[in-house]
């Protein structure tokens, strides 16, 4: 396989004000070309199609803000206003898509937030000292998030190898209760719930490499779900729970404690990653995507697709993967990096 040099986001932190609820009109994608240009021939599949893929907002980061759009590429949102010192990234929209919980550099140190997906009631979630929160994934009732204190160790296509500590905590979303370290301290990043509440997925390099865990929350009780030489990250859970799709073929790379996610840059490798699925207990791993530059994927709210971000053409942008048609589609065509993204 074959890896170029490409420069991805990796981080410092400043303080500087933020602000919400700018608008930004957005490129024409695929799937508004598909519409306007006729390329499906049948009408029967070009409404299965687009049915099944338009339902559902996608919260995404791109150069330190966040965005929203329409699943089908419309409606482009820019979330965040932030001064360009300080960088959001990592976005996740609530199970009734009214809320976007995210990481922020806006007090100097990564931080979660929450903002209603209005851009109204900015609140900061976590405070922090000593390290960095990131990564923040709801519960699917709402009322609970798990996040990453720590560096994170998978981003951008790229495994980073570090001694640094990442694990992974739990707290209520109103932000009133303690926090409660959820992993051993043997390293835990990318949490996912399950659809019933009773179990994160997550990535760690427990074992050397990066495999796919699930943990249940009740006993505590750990399950290893993939164990390849490979790197694999970022699960993401299927809607009826019975299915993970995560990505594998990360960069394997050393950097001193990982990702900070503060907008600077540094060269990095091009990344080398797709997709794949498997069956929650971590048998019939499947790949769906196979030209070797994509990651972070994310489920649609019917689980029949997954977004996904794809490196093409010297960029990041966001993909829709109709897993029925097996055809990809772009959402965004726009300058500028995509990541993160989070379908409801």
């Amino acid at each position: 396989m074959f890896f170029a040099l490409r420069v991805f986001p990796i981080l410092i932190l400043s303080v500087a004000l933020f602000s919400a609820g700018t608008f930004r009109s957005g490129a024409t994608s695929d799937l508004s070309r598909l519409r306007n240009n006729g390329r499906f021939t049948n009408y029967k599949v070009q409404h299965s199609v687009l049915d099944q893929i338009e339902s559902g907002r996608i919260a995404f980061a791109e150069s330190g803000q966040i965005y929203l759009i329409n699943a089908d590429g419309s409606g482009l949102t820019q979330l965040t206003n932030s001064d360009p010192s300080v960088y959001n990234y990592q976005p996740a929209l609530s199970p009734d898509g009214t809320r976007v919980a995210f990481a922020s550099s806006q007090s100097g140190r990564s931080q979660i937030l929450i903002v209603n997906s209005d851009g109204t009631d900015l609140r900061t979630l976590t405070t922090n000292s000593i390290s960095i929160d990131s990564e923040p994934a709801w519960s699917p009732d709402g009322q609970r998030l798990a996040f990453v204190r720590g560096y994170d160790p998978t981003s951008g296509g790229v495994a980073n190898s570090t001694s640094c500590a990442f694990e992974i905590y739990l707290l209520d979303a109103d932000g009133n209760s303690p926090l409660i370290r959820l992993t051993d301290g043997s390293g835990a990043s990318d949490p996912s719930w399950s659809p019933d509440g009773t179990r994160i997925a997550y990535a760690s390099n427990r074992g050397g490499n990066f495999d796919i865990y699930s943990i249940e929350l009740d006993s505590g009780k750990v399950d290893q779900l993939t164990q390849t030489p490979e790197d694999e990250a970022e699960p993401t859970w299927s809607p009826n729970g019975q299915e993970i799709a995560y990505a594998r073929g990360y960069v394997h790379a050393t950097f001193d404690c990982g990702f900070a996610h503060t907008g600077l840059s540094d060269p990095i490798y091009e990344p080398g990653s797709d997709i794949y699925r498997m069956l929650s207990d971590g048998s019939k791993q499947v790949r769906v995507t196979t030209t070797e530059n994509n990651f972070e994927p994310t489920w649609s709210p019917d689980g029949t697709s997954l977004a996904f971000v794809s490196f093409r053409d010297n960029q990041t942008q966001l993909f829709i993967l109709d897993q029925y048609h097996k055809e990809e589609y772009s959402i965004t065509t726009t300058a500028g990096d995509k990541s993160s993204p989070s379908w409801r």
